[in-house]
């Protein structure tokens, strides 16, 4: 039994010694990290800073940059139609995003297309307004709803990209 309980470097006869070299393992653990120094410790991550989207966009045709806005507004427009009345914060988020890449997109239209994307923006702000201003029911949801599709509809067929860019765009 004596045998069995024994191992390289521990007795039995007494507690004392392994406390003895607990410590002094310890001890020389803590002045080995002192001799060396924080420096094989890994160092907090450094993000590097991006270049500004400003001088990446002028690379880019006015082409991408249009369908870039109109699929960017395509998705927002969707997420707002999916939830509307759901969270008042998600609905200005999705309206905000909504009329910000339209008006991206408007910035590449000949005065004429400009002016009927304008009346579109217009009418969005007006059913941002109505449904900032009171809880809306559920049936007056439904008809923003359906509204909301309209200009959709209209937008799709009126501004997607292969039509327009060949004929309105503003260089």
């Amino acid at each position: 039994m004596k045998d069995r309980l024994q191992a390289t470097g521990y007795t039995l006869t007494g507690t004392g010694r392994l406390q003895v070299q607990g410590i002094k393992i310890a001890a020389a653990f803590f002045f080995l990290i002192n001799l060396i120094g924080c420096q094989i410790l890994p160092k907090k991550a450094e993000f590097k800073k991006e270049p500004e989207i400003e001088t990446l966009q002028e690379e880019i045709s006015p082409f991408s940059q249009y369908q870039a806005a109109y699929v960017y507004w395509k998705s927002w427009h969707k997420e707002l139609i999916e939830r509307l009345g759901v969270n008042s914060l998600k609905d200005k988020q999705c309206f905000r995003e909504t009329i910000e890449n339209l008006e991206r997109m408007s910035s590449f239209l000949k005065k004429e297309q400009k002016e009927k994307l304008d009346a579109y923006i217009s009418s969005l702000s007006e059913i941002k307004e109505k449904m900032e201003k009171k809880t809306q029911s559920p049936s007056k949801i439904y008809n923003f709803k359906k509204e909301l599709e309209r200009i959709e509809r209209e937008i799709e067929r009126e501004f997607a990209p292969q039509k327009v860019f060949k004929k309105t765009i503003a260089y």
